[in-house]
C-alpha cells in the first residue's frame, strides 16, 4: 500500500510539473518584453565589467546578480525575447518542484503536493516565471536555500557538509538577486535562533558570518543604491488593506477559487487542529517578512510591492495547504480543485495569455505601420513614451517615416506646440498609461473628430481629424461648461459668483481681496462606475498680469474629508510662447473604477488662488470621459 501510495505521488508530482511546464511555455517564442526587461536590456551590452556595474546596476535599485548574468548570459547567446527568458522559465518550473520538497521535508508530501500545484497553476507565479527580471531566480534560490537550511539546522545529530556549503552558497546567490529577498532571508536567520537546536545555532552564526563575507564585493553597490532612496522615489507607501488585497490578488480575484480553498481549509481545521513547529516557522516567515517590508515602507522608504512577497509566499501556501491535506478524500479534492480553477481561473478569468502577450508598444507599432501604409500624406504621427522602447519596434517592423515623433518625458504643453504649429490634415498619436492625461483633450482642440480608437492594456492608438467634430465621440462625454449662470446638470459651484463684464465679454474678477480661489465638484461620483475608469478634464480661460506661478489648477480626490490626492500645476506651466495674459489650459485626472466605488467620495475642481492675485476667470468647463477599459495589469482586476 504504501508503495502504491508512493507511485501515486509520484504521477501527480510529475502532473504538476507538465502542467506547470505547459503554462510557462504556452506560444513561447511569441511572449514579448514587459517594460522593466527592456529596461534591463537596454543597460547590457558594455564593454568593460566596470561600465556594465557604472551604467547598468548603479542606475537601478536591484543587486548586481540578475544584471550581470543577462549581460553576459545574452553576450553568448543573443538578446532576443526567448532566449533572454528560456533560463527564468526552467527556474520557474524548477521552483516547483523545490516547494513540493520543502513541504514534503516540513510536514508531508500531500501538502507539498498541493503548495506545488497551486504554484504550477497561478498567474502570480506563471507571469514571474515569464520574464527576465529578478523574481523567478529568486524564488528558485530562495528556495533551495532554505531548504538545505532545514536539513542543515534539523536533520538530527549528524551534520552533513555538503547541506552547510549548500545553504552557504545558495544563501549568498540570493542575496546578489533581490534586497527583499535578503530581508527575508535575515528574518529567517532570527526564526533559526528562537526554533533551531541549540547545537547547531553556533554552526548557523558561523555560516552568517561566511555569507556575508562573500557578499562584501556587493556591500559597495548596496550602500550607493540605498543612498538613492530606493523605488520610493516612483512607488507609495501601502495601504492598511495591502495584505487582503495580495491575499485576493493571489488568488486571481476569483472568488469560486479563494472559497473553495477557504472551504478546504476549514474542512481540514475541524478534522486535523494540529500544530507543530514548521507551521509557526512557515506562517510566521511569511507574516514577519511581510510586516517588515510593510513599516519599513510607511515610516523610512516604500519598497513594499506584491512582487517581493513572491519569495516568501510559498510558506503562506504550505501553512494553509497543510490543512487541506488532513484525510485522503481532502487532499485529493483540494488537489484537483487547484488545478483545475487555478489554471481556468488563469486562462478565462485573468485572460492571461490575451492580454501578457499583447505588448502595447508592439500592437501600437503595428497599427501604426498599417495607418502610414494606408494614407501617410498631410499627417502627424505621435507617440508618447520612451524612445528606446518604440524605436526597437519600430526598427523590428522596419517603419522608417521622417513624420513620426517620439515624446519622452515630455510635458501636455509640449505636445500642445507640435500639434498647434502643424498643419497636417490628420494626427496618429499613440498614449501610454504614464502618457500625461491632457494629450486627448489638447489633441481634440486642433483634431475634433475622432476617426479611430484601439484600446491595448496600457496602452492606447488614436486616429484624429480636422474634420466637423463628431459630437457622439466617447471622448466627449458629460461635457458642461460652467457659464457661471444657474445650475448645472453634473457639477455645483463651491464659489460664491459674481459676474462682470468688460468689452471682451462676460468674467469673474478673482484676487480682489475678498475671493481666494473659484471651485466646483461633481455631483454623483457614483453615477461614473459603469466606465472601468475615467478622466476628469478641466478647461479654463483666464487673464493676468501679475505672477502666473502663484496660480493654480487644481483637481482632487476628497475621501470622508480627507484628501486622497491633490493634482496641482502652476497656471504659468500653461502659457504659450507669443501669448501675453492671457492664458487657455486643460488639467486632467484619471480616476479608476476602485476608487470611483469609495463611500463619501468627493472630486473637486480649483482655480487656487492663496496669494490673492487679480486675474480674470473669462471661462471654464469640465468634461468626463472614458479612459481606457483595457487598462489592466498584473495587479489588478480586469476591467469591463
Amino acid at each position: 500500500m504504501i508503495l502504491k501510495s508512493n507511485f501515486s505521488n509520484r504521477v501527480l508530482l510529475l502532473l504538476v510539473l507538465i502542467l506547470g511546464g505547459i503554462l510557462r511555455f504556452y506560444n513561447f517564442f511569441q511572449i514579448p518584453f514587459t517594460h522593466d526587461e527592456f529596461s534591463a536590456l537596454f543597460r547590457t551590452g558594455y564593454p568593460s565589467f566596470h561600465e556594465l556595474i557604472e551604467k547598468g546596476v548603479l542606475v537601478d535599485f536591484h543587486p548586481a546578480g540578475i544584471q550581470v548574468f543577462l549581460h553576459y548570459y545574452g553576450s553568448l547567446f543573443g538578446f532576443s525575447e526567448w532566449v533572454l527568458k528560456l533560463p527564468f522559465i526552467i527556474m520557474g518550473i524548477g521552483s516547483i518542484y523545490i516547494c513540493y520538497l520543502i513541504g514534503k521535508e516540513w510536514f508531508n508530501e500531500k501538502t507539498g503536493l498541493l503548495s506545488a500545484a497551486f504554484i504550477s497553476c497561478t498567474q502570480f507565479f506563471v507571469f514571474y516565471s515569464q520574464i527576465a527580471r529578478p523574481y523567478s531566480a529568486g524564488l528558485f534560490f530562495g528556495l533551495l536555500a532554505i531548504l538545505f537550511w532545514r536539513r542543515l539546522l534539523f536533520s538530527g545529530n549528524r551534520m552533513n557538509i555538503k547541506h552547510f556549503f549548500a545553504w552557504i552558497l545558495s544563501a549568498s546567490i540570493c542575496a546578489y538577486i533581490h534586497y527583499y529577498l535578503l530581508l527575508s532571508l535575515f528574518i529567517l536567520g532570527i526564526l533559526s535562533l528562537l526554533f533551531s537546536p541549540k547545537e547547531r545555532r553556533a554552526l548557523f552564526l558561523l555560516s552568517g558570518i561566511l555569507i556575508f563575507i562573500l557578499y562584501l564585493p556587493h556591500l559597495e553597490i548596496f550602500l550607493h543604491q540605498s543612498a538613492k532612496g530606493g523605488v520610493g522615489t516612483w512607488l507609495g507607501p501601502p495601504d492598511m488593506d495591502f495584505i487582503g488585497e495580495f491575499i485576493f490578488y493571489l488568488f486571481q480575484y476569483s472568488p469560486i477559487f479563494l472559497g473553495f480553498v477557504m472551504l478546504m481549509v476549514f474542512l481540514g481545521f475541524i478534522l486535523k487542529p494540529r500544530l507543530g513547529k514548521f507551521w509557526i516557522i512557515a506562517i510566521s516567515f511569511f507574516f514577519l517578512s511581510f510586516l517588515a517590508g510593510f513599516f519599513y515602507s510607511i515610516f523610512v522608504n516604500p519598497i513594499l510591492q506584491y512582487s517581493g512577497l513572491i519569495f516568501c509566499s510559498p510558506f503562506l501556501l504550505l501553512s494553509i495547504f497543510y490543512w487541506a491535506s488532513a484525510t485522503k478524500w481532502l487532499f485529493r479534492i483540494s488537489f484537483w480543485g487547484i488545478l483545475i480553477l487555478g489554471s481556468y481561473s488563469l486562462i478565462e478569468e485573468r485572460k492571461h495569455y490575451q492580454i501578457f502577450y499583447q505588448s502595447p508598444y508592439e500592437y501600437l507599432v503595428k497599427d501604426l505601420k498599417q495607418s502610414l501604409e494606408e494614407k501617410s500624406e498631410n499627417t502627424l504621427t505621435i507617440l508618447n513614451d520612451r524612445v528606446d522602447i518604440l524605436e526597437y519596434y519600430l526598427d523590428k517592423y522596419e517603419v522608417d517615416n521622417p513624420f513620426v515623433h517620439i515624446l519622452e518625458h515630455k510635458s501636455a504643453q509640449d505636445f500642445k506646440t507640435i500639434i498647434a504649429n502643424s498643419k497636417a490634415e490628420k494626427l496618429y498619436l499613440g498614449a501610454f498609461a504614464s502618457s500625461p492625461a491632457e494629450l486627448i483633450p489638447i489633441a481634440q482642440q486642433f483634431f475634433p473628430s475622432l476617426e479611430l480608437r484601439k484600446s491595448y492594456y496600457q496602452g492606447e492608438y488614436f486616429v484624429f481629424s480636422k474634420d466637423k467634430e463628431d459630437e457622439a465621440s466617447p471622448l466627449r462625454n458629460l461635457q458642461e461648461d460652467l457659464n457661471f449662470k444657474g445650475k448645472n446638470k453634473y457639477w455645483k459651484s463651491l464659489s460664491e459668483i459674481i459676474i462682470q463684464k468688460d468689452s471682451l465679454g462676460e468674467f469673474l474678477k478673482i484676487g480682489d481681496g475678498k475671493s481666494q480661489q473659484i471651485a466646483f465638484e461633481i455631483l454623483d461620483p457614483k453615477a461614473l462606475v459603469e466606465w472601468s475608469n475615467i478622466f476628469i478634464d478641466m478647461k479654463f480661460t483666464l487673464e493676468s498680469e501679475g505672477d502666473l506661478d502663484a496660480i493654480f489648477c487644481v483637481l482632487s480626490l476628497e475621501q470622508n474629508r480627507k484628501i486622497s490626492r491633490w493634482y496641482s500645476r502652476p497656471i504659468s506651466e500653461f502659457m504659450e510662447e507669443n501669448s501675453t495674459f492671457q492664458i487657455n489650459g486643460i488639467h486632467s485626472l484619471a480616476i479608476n473604477q476602485k476608487t470611483l466605488k469609495n463611500e463619501g467620495l468627493k472630486i473637486r475642481g480649483f482655480i487656487y488662488n492663496p496669494e490673492k492675485m487679480e486675474y480674470k476667470l473669462r471661462s471654464a468647463s469640465f468634461a468626463i470621459r472614458a479612459g481606457n477599459p483595457k487598462l489592466y495589469w498584473l495587479y489588478t482586476p480586469i476591467g469591463n
